[in-house]
């Protein structure tokens, strides 16, 4: 009978891992209903490709319930192509059970662990293969690994040598489904031939599966939680996915000191020399972030902010905590006065981090002194939504959410000795059009324009995705629509608008609205829609005309009187 076979686990090796060429053991557990009629595990074998089967020893644990017993086989890779298969068979009086994983035998490079890993626990849901899971993240993978692409901080890399690779995806076969994802901080010179390179829609190269599995071999599995456990989004529609999250204090490290050039810059025009810059973190919830260097005359001095770390329900949101700096101090060996560090430093790092989201409006409280912490402006930018077109979710799903969201929930946000971790969950509900805004943030006047004046306004959207992701901008007094790009991960997109003012235009002051739009249409019902707007007033004033570098357009807009003030 099919629910008396037994149940195979094979705990060592994971799918993709790293072996090497040297024997290695395969290991595992076989479990099989007990009393009154206990199922008889008569054999457990593993086999290497085409060798010959190997008998594994066997280990019975005892249990009146179960017929539970764990195995191990020392087996070794002779030669052949990469990957390698790893049989276990289980031969039992209820019949044979079976099981393969491919697994590495070597590689070019020395693997690493992630610079930042997430394990996801997924959800088994009846019809849908996780794999097919896989494939529809791959989209969000792409936009984030774009978003990264264009952040100045990531930008300045190359000068450190270093690249970031990544997002990569892997599934494990444990007990419970887990999507691992990590991203790695390489040397520039890591071999081409163990990298997928980036292209137009991933524009971050990638680890090959191979090298990615040997890389995350190296990172013991976290442990978010459970899919449906308490911890749960409340009240969600549906559970996607628990979540745990490792950033190593290493990667924080290597971004402080990408962002060092620009910090001793910075303290320089202070009439502070910097030497050194370190990040470390403690348990159970403190970064600390300790700049070093001489003032004036060789007067050696250190300044140091210390960040405590926690989870906070959003103003802006009823569903979710998120993760936040809780407090924060600061010190320095000379002295009392932290203005000089607040009102410098801290911005260079904090505005640094911050860039990782290229358009958020953050740290304009830094510049004037008031900065709370390093992190602080850095954690305020995370998104606590996620929308997404409903083609990402499984077909049979597709019905109930025609326009999905993904409501992060953090648990837990703190550190050890040697990461920041933090753990929580992910529901997914849907949008409707109550819930939809877009903003407009930028200048409303401009006291001396001219012709051919641009300047950059910024569309922040909330629980809003507009189709291929891009929205259009219009000025009154101008027929011209302009379209640009929406980043659906962090809900944001700039342009630059310039204003129907012609050589010919009269001195004068001028009001013109602003205007943004954009549509999204559900992916499998195209009569569902929902539309999101905002329009800004800006005033415009006209001194004197200066003539343009370039010849003007032949033909100009007019301005009607309602414009002209």
């Amino acid at each position: 009978m099919p629910d008396r076979l037994p149940k195979l686990v094979i705990t060592f090796p994971q799918p993709n891992a790293l072996v090497g060429t040297t024997p290695f053991n395969v290991t595992g557990t076989v479990t099989a209903p007990g009393m009154p009629e206990p199922v008889m595990i008569n054999s457990v074998t593993v086999q290497v490709d085409a060798q010959a089967p190997i008998h594994a020893t066997l280990k019975r644990i005892s249990s009146k319930q179960l017929v539970e017993v764990t195995f191990s086989a020392a087996v070794h890779i002779t030669g052949g192509q990469n990957p390698h298969s790893v049989t276990v068979t289980v031969a039992s009086d209820s019949g044979t059970v079976t099981r393969s994983v491919s697994v590495i035998a070597g590689l070019t490079f020395v693997p690493v662990p992630p610079a930042v890993l997430i394990d996801f626990s997924l959800p088994q849901i009846e019809g849908v293969s996780l794999s097919d899971i896989v494939s529809r993240l791959q989209p969000l993978a792409g936009a984030l690994a774009k978003q990264l692409s264009e952040t100045p901080v990531i930008g300045k890399f190359g000068a450190a040598n270093k690249i970031l690779v990544g997002p990569n995806m892997l599934l494990t076969s444990t007990a419970q489904p887990m999507l691992r994802v990590g991203l790695w901080i390489l040397d520039s010179n890591f071999p081409r031939q163990d990298l997928v390179a980036a292209t137009k829609d991933f524009p971050l190269a990638q680890l090959t599966p191979a090298a990615a599995a040997a890389c995350f071999a190296l990172a013991p599995l976290l442990n978010p939680p459970s899919v449906g456990s308490e911890a749960s989004v409340p009240p969600a529609e549906l559970d996607v996915a628990g979540f745990a999250l490792s950033i190593p204090t290493t990667t924080l490290q290597a971004i402080l000191d990408v962002l060092k050039p620009d910090i001793v810059s910075q303290a320089a025009s202070n009439h502070f020399t910097v030497k050194t810059a370190t990040v470390r973190t403690s348990a159970p919830a403190t970064v600390t972030t300790t700049i070093s260097g001489s003032l004036p005359a060789n007067i050696p001095m250190t300044a140091t902010i210390r960040e405590t770390l926690g989870v906070a329900q959003r103003s802006s949101t009823v569903l979710s905590k998120m993760p936040t700096v809780v407090s924060s101090s600061g010190s320095t060996s000379v002295g009392d006065d932290l203005d000089w560090f607040i009102g410098f430093l801290v911005p260079a790092i904090g505005l640094g981090l911050a860039s990782l989201f290229v358009i958020a409006d953050v740290g304009i409280g830094n510049v004037t002194g008031k900065a709370t912490g390093i992190l602080t402006d850095y954690l305020a930018a995370l998104p606590p939504w996620f929308p997404f077109r409903n083609s990402s979710v499984p077909d049979d799903l597709q019905p109930l959410f025609p326009f999905p969201m993904a409501v992060l929930n953090f648990d837990s946000f703190g550190c050890t000795s040697n990461a920041l971790v933090a753990a929580g969950s992910i529901g997914m509900t849907n949008r409707d059009q109550s819930m939809v805004a877009v903003s407009l943030a930028g200048a409303s006047s401009f006291p001396n324009y001219s012709f051919g004046i641009e300047s950059v306004y910024t569309a922040r959207l909330t629980a809003f995705e507009p189709d291929n992701d891009r929205m259009t901008w219009q000025v009154s007094g101008s027929p011209l629509k302009h379209s640009f790009s929406t980043d659906p991960v962090f809900q944001a997109g700039s342009f630059p608008a310039e204003f129907p003012i012609t050589l010919k235009t009269a001195p004068g002051h001028y009001t013109f609205t602003l205007s943004a739009t954009g549509t999204e249409t559900c992916a499998s019902d195209a009569s569902k829609t929902l539309s999101g707007t905002a329009s800004k007033k800006v005033s415009v004033t006209v001194v004197k005309n200066q003539p343009p570098a370039e010849p003007a357009p032949k033909s100009e807009p007019a301005l009607t009187a309602s414009q002209k003030e």
